[in-house]
């Protein structure tokens, strides 16, 4: 696997899981108090729909890459494609998991 693919993989994984953390902390910042615990709820469950894309999606896309390899080829030209997906996934679960954390109170020092 050449070096420039797996900082590619990296860096997507890092992208996604960036856009998820400050999207879905936009969301819960901006919503009241009383509304909070729905955004939550609703948040946790987008978090278990990707979670399980992560149980589904990488298998089939092995299986996929897997049986359209020439004669020949290596299994590892079907696995990468499986990992790429799979840390996508795991990052924005991540994501959708620490942005669902209350940030921690300021500490405001009065002299």
């Amino acid at each position: 696997m050449p070096i420039h693919l797996i900082f590619l993989f990296i860096f997507q994984s890092g992208l996604a899981f960036a856009f998820s953390y400050f999207i879905a902390r936009i969301i819960v910042n901006s919503s009241q108090e009383d509304a909070r615990d729905g955004i939550l709820a609703g948040i946790c469950l987008v978090r278990k729909i990707v979670l399980g894309f992560c149980v589904i999606l990488p298998p089939l896309m092995f299986l996929a890459y897997f049986k359209s390899l020439p004669e020949g080829k290596s299994t590892s030209l079907a696995v990468w494609p499986a990992a790429w997906i799979l840390m996508i996934l795991l990052a924005v679960v991540l994501a959708l998991t620490l942005a669902m954390r209350k940030p921690a109170e300021a500490k405001h020092l009065h002299d």
